[in-house]
């Protein structure tokens, strides 16, 4: 059975705003200690152009999705899809980390989703946590 989890940081403005976007790249990519500022579920942040990072924490899965939790990319439990009639979609998370920027301010709720399928399709194990992040 998959374990499913995620952090979520942002860029420190005060510490980036100066750099070059190929520089700003980099720093993720290696993730470079000192340029990022933890982000606290329900606890709102101002990050570098809302731009967030999710790091995936969970164990190995064969298939991983990430739902953003702007306004197609909400996760919907098939169990209780509740009212929502609207397609939906996750993201592919290939990596261990997954940049993503919202175009505003608001409240997300943000779902990563992993599976494990076994090497015959009928036996198929998933794995899902939820954080809401504030974004200001």
């Amino acid at each position: 059975m998959p374990t499913a989890c995620f952090n979520v940081s942002g860029l420190d403005s005060s510490k980036v705003a100066a750099l070059s976007q190929i520089t700003i790249d980099s720093i993720i990519r290696v993730n470079a200690p000192g340029y990022f500022v933890d982000i606290t579920e329900g606890t709102p942040v101002k990050a570098y152009k809302r731009t967030l990072i999710f790091r995936y924490c969970g164990s190995a899965s064969a298939f991983r999705s990430i739902y953003t939790g702007d306004a197609t990319h909400i996760y919907v439990d098939p169990a209780n899809p509740g009212n929502t009639t609207a397609a939906q979609s996750g993201v592919n998370f290939p990596n261990d980390y997954f940049v993503y920027s919202y175009s505003a301010p608001g409240s997300y709720p943000i779902t990563v989703m992993t599976s494990n399928v076994s090497h015959t399709g009928k036996d198929v194990k998933t794995a899902t946590v939820t954080k809401t992040i504030v974004l200001q």
